[in-house]
C-alpha cells in the first residue's frame, strides 16, 4: 500500500483553513470526500459512485492543519501545527487577499516533507 495525501482548503471571507490528511491506499481517496475533511481528526467519508451507488470507506488521518487569519484586514497571522498539536510555523504578516493567503499556504507546506498529494479539495466559499 502507498501513502497518499489530500490537501483540503476551507475558504472564508477573512480566513483560510487548511489541512493535510493521509489515506493508506490511493483507492481510498474518493473525489467527494472533502466535505468532511476539516472536521474531527479521524475523518471517515462514505462516497457513492455512479449509478451503482458503491460505497467506499475512507479513513483519513490528519498530518498537518493550519489557518490564516485576518485576510484583507491589515495585520494577519498564519499558523501550522502537526498532528500532535505542536506549532510548526507561526508568523504575523499582511494578507491583502485570498490569493496571497493561498500562496503563503503553498510556501509553508513546501518546506515540509509531505506525502505525494493525490488531491486538493476546497470547501466553503470560492475565494481562492
Amino acid at each position: 500500500m502507498t501513502t497518499n495525501a489530500i490537501l483540503v482548503l476551507n475558504s472564508g471571507s477573512s480566513s483560510l483553513k487548511f489541512g493535510v490528511y493521509t489515506a493508506a491506499d490511493s483507492r481510498a481517496l474518493p473525489p467527494a470526500l472533502v466535505g468532511a475533511a476539516l472536521a474531527a481528526p479521524g475523518v471517515t467519508s462514505k462516497h457513492e459512485s455512479g449509478a451503482q451507488a458503491a460505497t467506499h470507506d475512507c479513513k483519513l488521518h490528519p498530518v498537518y492543519r493550519g489557518e490564516i487569519e485576518g485576510i484583507g484586514g491589515g495585520e494577519g497571522k498564519i499558523w501550522l501545527k502537526d498532528v500532535a498539536g505542536k506549532t510548526i510555523e507561526e508568523e504575523s504578516r499582511a494578507f491583502a487577499q485570498q490569493s496571497d493567503a493561498a500562496k503563503a499556504v503553498a510556501e509553508k507546506l513546501a518546506k515540509l516533507k509531505l506525502p505525494k498529494l493525490d488531491a486538493i479539495g476546497q470547501i466553503g466559499r470560492a475565494h481562492v
